[in-house]
C-alpha cells in the first residue's frame, strides 16, 4: 500500500528493504499503529528468526515498533 493512501488505524502494510540496485533484500508485515502528517507508526513482529549483520540475533516472535517518515531518507525501529 503506497503510504500517500490514506489508511486507517490496523490497516495491514507490507515493509520492504531494497538493496542499492533496487533489488528486494527482505520483506515483511505490519499494521498501522499511527499516522501523524507525514510519519506513519508501524507495529510488527518477526515472523522468522533473522541473523543481522550489525544487530546480531533476532528471534522469531521479536516486537517492533517502526517509525517511517514520507520527507525524510531515515526511519527509527523500537525493538520491544
Amino acid at each position: 500500500m503506497p503510504m500517500s493512501l490514506i489508511a486507517a488505524r490496523g490497516a495491514p502494510f507490507t515493509v520492504q528493504v531494497l538493496r542499492y540496485d533496487g533489488t528486494e533484500h527482505r520483506r515483511w508485515s505490519a499494521k498501522l499503529a499511527r499516522r501523524d502528517g507525514p510519519l506513519f507508526v508501524l507495529d510488527a513482529e518477526f515472523d522468522c528468526e533473522v541473523r543481522h549483520e550489525h544487530l546480531g540475533h533476532i528471534p522469531l516472535g521479536t516486537r517492533t515498533v517502526e517509525y517511517y517518515w514520507q520527507n525524510e531518507w531515515f526511519n527509527v525501529f523500537q525493538f520491544l
